[in-house]
């Protein structure tokens, strides 16, 4: 007898993304959770926080001067936030108007 088991495809919200060093690099569209974020160099090593400014609510990294020269890509691992943590949400009101019944 053969058991058969469904499970429901989910895409995992931590990341990974290999960068060119820029002055500004675009991690993701989304906002990015602050307790899970680490970059790499091509060894697999740590770069020093000071290194890089994070704008964790729109998802980018600024490289210090001194970092784009010393290293031309790195490896960004990240914790993105899921969509409805991040999804603008909007109230639609509906006004109705009583000059049809003056």
């Amino acid at each position: 007898m053969a058991a058969v088991g469904f499970a429901q495809d989910t895409l995992s919200n931590y990341r990974t993304k290999k960068a060119v060093i820029t002055d500004t690099v675009v991690v993701d569209s989304f906002s990015i959770n602050p307790s899970r974020f680490r970059v790499l160099d091509k060894t697999g090593s740590v770069i020093d926080s000071l290194s890089y400014t994070v704008d964790y609510e729109n998802g980018t990294v600024v490289f210090s001067e001194e970092m784009q020269q010393a290293q031309d890509s790195v490896t960004i691992e990240y914790l993105r936030y899921p969509l409805f943590l991040t999804r603008e949400y909007y109230t639609c009101l509906l006004y109705t108007s009583d000059a049809a019944d003056e």
